[in-house]
This record gives structure tokens, C-alpha cells and sequence, in this order.
């Protein structure tokens, strides 16, 4: 069975329908703004810069040190030979 052929294609126009399902390709260019920000020297790490860096890390610092400080808890507790958070079984 043979191959369909594929006819030669037109590039699309701006006022075509093909430009409004991909609304990403004339918008603005923020790689300027965005190099600005991660590019400047204001003492804070890679990491720390973006607007929306303050609600990723702060919760991710207190789920760090309420985890860690369980866990030492629980080592503490094992020591003295309890395997149970609350009872001294």
C-alpha cells in the first residue's frame, strides 16, 4: 500500500486561526527582566531570587527542621529504649 503524499504548505498568516491556538508565540520577551534579576549581585544564592521564592522556601525550611528535630526526638527515645513517641512502655 502506498504512502499518502503531502502537498506543499503555506506558511500561516497572522490573521489565520492556526495563530490564535498558539498564544505563546507573539508575547513579550521577559529573558532580559528575568537575567536582570538572577544576574545581580545582591548577595543571595540562586535560589533565593524570584518573586515567588519567599512561599517555596520558607515552608520547605519549616518542614526541614520539624522533621529533623522528630527525628532526633525519636533517636533520643530509642536510646533509652522507648519505641513509642508518647508512652514509656
Amino acid at each position: 500500500m502506498p504512502l499518502p503524499v503531502a502537498g506543499p504548505r503555506s506558511a500561516p498568516s497572522l490573521t489565520s486561526s492556526s495563530s490564535l491556538n498558539s498564544p505563546g508565540l507573539y508575547r513579550r520577551n521577559n529573558v532580559p527582566h528575568w537575567q536582570r534579576m538572577h544576574q545581580n549581585h545582591d548577595g543571595l544564592r540562586q535560589w533565593q531570587k524570584g518573586p515567588r521564592a519567599k512561599f517555596m522556601l520558607y515552608p520547605y525550611y519549616a518542614l526541614l527542621a520539624s522533621t529533623s528535630a522528630a527525628t532526633m526526638y525519636m533517636m533520643g527515645r530509642m536510646v533509652l529504649g522507648h519505641k513509642t513517641w508518647f508512652a514509656s512502655n
